[in-house]
């Protein structure tokens, strides 16, 4: 579903190494980013892309803070959990924080990327929801409108996602 949801992205590519682990392992995110980097990428090329409120409890994470050196990181804005306070809640980490435009500004972002990895904000309007509220809506098989891109909402009514597969038939 993220290939699909990305397909429409130029020179983004959606990684599978998560999916590739053994079950019984923990999926943290430094893992996985030592295991790209152990493929080939340099820091410089990967961008996690996270929203404001789980970045905001970076400090937590496993391997903190080394894995701010695997990848940049682009947190999002999201409802009730705005970039601006992250320099306040993060203050060890305000001088590697950089500030753009949700607009497309691809060039800016790449013309630093031979940085060391930084944290790049980007201050947007976002709606209030989670996945997890989408997939409780799809559960209830009510509207996600404008909520999922088209590949994605295809796909999960494809394969019967989120939703009871088991239909009752109602007799006459």
């Amino acid at each position: 579903m993220s290939e699909l949801a990305t397909a429409d992205i130029p020179d983004m590519r959606v990684s599978d190494i998560e999916l590739k682990m053994p079950s019984c392992s923990p999926s943290y995110t430094s893992l996985t980013l030592q295991q790209l980097l152990e493929s080939g990428y340099r820091s410089q090329q990967l961008f996690f892309i996270i929203g404001s409120d789980a970045f905001s409890e970076i400090e937590q994470w496993h391997n903190y803070p080394h894995l701010l050196e695997q990848s940049h990181f682009v947190v999002i804005s999201r409802s009730g959990f705005s970039n601006t306070e992250l320099k306040t809640t993060l203050p060890g980490l305000s001088g590697r924080m950089r500030t753009i435009a949700a607009t497309n500004d691809r060039d800016a972002v790449l013309a630093k990327t031979t940085e060391s990895p930084l944290i790049w904000l980007v201050e947007t309007k976002t709606r209030n929801i989670s996945s997890s509220d989408v997939r409780e809506l799809l559960s209830k098989n009510e509207s996600t409108e404008g909520l999922l891109p088209t590949g994605v909402k295809s796909y999960i009514s494809k394969h019967h996602l989120y939703s009871d597969t088991l239909q009752t038939a109602v007799l006459p």
